[in-house]
């Protein structure tokens, strides 16, 4: 997969969102962050292939350690979040979803995006140049 780290505009703002509605995830809070400017400012995203990631807005202060993601594959917007504030470990909103009913490619396609976007959309190195905001997903069957 070839993901490139871009700014996502108002008009692919708004293509998350119809992808959201279609996937019945978070359709009004995605509608209230492009209306408030609490959409990511970027996104990786394979044009080709019709993939994307981006980290999902922070409509309200969060407490808590795990960082949440959307990720188009497929013709399918999946959510899930990484476990702990350094952790790369994957788990999805929705427990129905096993690592066995994930398409083919996703795991790897995940881990390529993450590549280019790091952990909040500034890509995966810090203003030196070192590995900072590095994510290497980590996916366990039944976490």
């Amino acid at each position: 997969m070839s993901f490139v780290l871009e700014r996502i505009t108002s008009v692919e703002q708004v293509r998350v969102i119809n992808d959201a509605e279609r996937a019945s995830l978070d359709y009004d809070t995605l509608v209230y962050a492009k209306n408030h400017q609490l959409f990511a400012d970027a996104w990786a995203v394979d044009k080709e292939k019709d993939c994307y990631l981006l980290r999902a807005p922070r409509v309200m202060r969060e407490d808590g350690e795990n960082r949440t993601y959307y990720f188009y594959f497929k013709g399918e917007l999946y959510k899930f979040y990484l476990v702990g504030w350094f952790g790369g470990e994957v788990r999805f909103n929705d427990s129905s979803i096993s690592l066995s009913s994930l398409p083919s490619g996703f795991k790897g396609a995940v881990t390529a995006a993450f590549a280019v976007y790091g952990e909040s959309g500034s890509g995966p190195l810090n203003q030196f140049g070192n590995p900072e905001f590095a994510i290497s997903p980590i996916f366990k069957e039944g976490a």
